[in-house]
């Protein structure tokens, strides 16, 4: 016998309209699980305004961990803050966790209207956080590593509706581990990413692999 509660109210009613990732660390028994999701996945939504994305831990109630956005916007605790979005960044895509990260991406503009090519303006970005303190990175830290050192996030050629799609983990001639991470955007476009299985998303270089023209 229970009764349904409301987990989190987001402080300005801004929608959440994602499918919230949880994650367990099932080596260290970690005692509560984490919440992940975003706001302002809505074409009515308001390019004008800072929405967020949030890690909580599923205690009694809910509990803030870390976030990306506007403390006062959110009204929590300035020191949980990992980052903030631009104005009219929204969270569409349900986030993905795996080896220690979630991945979520953002776009600006719409994406539903019913003549998609209307859709096609405003941009997209990629964002890999840690989910546990893992080789110098703290959670809600970004694992994101370029030639110049640790990047927010991984700027799209256009809006992707997903988020990632994560290929098999493979062992290389050297012996070292990794992952294919795929970034499917909105023009049909499918972008290829190398995940070394390791403390950090070291981008070397991305290519498009697949384009339908209609």
């Amino acid at each position: 016998s229970w009764s349904e509660t409301a987990f989190y109210t987001d402080a300005n009613n801004y929608p959440i309209i994602t499918k919230p990732a949880v994650w367990v660390n099932a080596v260290t028994g970690m005692p509560l699980p984490r919440i992940y999701f975003g706001t302002g996945g809505d074409d009515r939504a308001s390019p004008d305004f800072t929405y967020a994305f949030l890690c909580l831990r599923d205690a009694v109630a809910a509990e803030t961990e870390w976030y990306i956005g506007d403390p006062d916007v959110l009204d929590l605790e300035p020191s949980y803050q990992r980052g903030t979005f631009g104005p009219g960044e929204k969270v569409w895509a349900d986030p993905v966790v795996a080896n220690y990260m979630v991945f979520f991406s953002t776009l600006t503009g719409n994406i539903e209207s019913v003549d998609p090519c209307q859709d096609l303006a405003g941009e997209g970005k990629l964002y890999v956080r840690f989910v546990e303190a893992i080789g110098g990175g703290q959670p809600g830290q970004t694992a994101l590593k370029g030639e110049t050192g640790a990047m927010e996030y991984l700027a799209l050629e256009i809006k992707a509706r997903s988020a990632v799609t994560l290929g098999e983990t493979e062992r290389t001639e050297g012996g070292t581990r990794k992952r294919e991470v795929y970034i499917h955007e909105f023009d049909s476009t499918i972008q290829k990413l190398e995940q070394p299985s390791g403390s950090t998303l070291r981008i070397k270089s991305w290519r498009e692999i697949y384009r339908i023209i209609r």
